[in-house]
């Protein structure tokens, strides 16, 4: 780097600019993209991030497609999760809770229908709002986990799932503090 010229591109920023960009006399643009100057990194035309190893950027956004993401394995959770209390009970014909194990299971189908309708509108969410979900996802296997056998449970595994996502998709903080809980559950 040639001296230390950091410009801060804080002209021309909408509600939907990355407030993470930075600019140096040097940018980082991914391929096949043309050179970007500082102005229209600002208004979003070129994802742009700085190179410099010194610069930590902690997002205060983040793609949504991190949570559309999760909203789909959670689909995809719901119907192994219905499966599962469907096998248990109707051809093992194990005794378990049915109406609390479906009621858990039907608050979070309606979770992830309301997150992917406000999700349509949307190309950045805040960290919160992930950490959130991945709370909620917590939330939920720790009450059918208690309802199904607690710590016995083989699907107690299901946690690393969720420390996982948080690793890969929120700044460190988050990704500690979603560890933090699962250890507790």
């Amino acid at each position: 780097m040639r001296g230390h010229n950091l410009t801060f591109c804080t002209e021309k920023l909408t509600h939907e600019s990355p407030p993470w960009i930075v600019c140096f006399d040097w940018i980082h643009i991914p391929r096949g993209l043309p050179r970007a100057d500082c102005s229209s990194a600002a208004r979003g035309q070129y994802p742009v991030r700085a190179k410099g190893s010194f610069i930590t950027a902690l997002a205060s956004v983040i793609p949504a497609d991190n949570l559309r993401h999760l909203v789909r394995l959670r689909h995809i959770a719901i119907v192994g999760q219905f499966c599962a209390v469907a096998v248990a009970a109707i051809w093992l014909q194990a005794r378990l809770p049915l109406s609390a194990l479906l009621t858990v299971i039907c608050l979070l189908l309606l979770a992830n229908i309301a997150t992917w309708t406000w999700l349509r509108s949307r190309n950045q969410v805040s960290p919160p709002i992930v950490f959130a979900h991945l709370l909620v996802d917590t939330a939920a296997l720790t009450a059918l986990l208690f309802l199904t056998g607690g710590a016995d449970n083989p699907f107690s595994a299901l946690y690393l799932r969720t420390e996982v996502i948080a690793a890969i998709a929120l700044p460190r903080a988050y990704a500690w503090s979603v560890a933090a809980v699962t250890a507790a559950c």
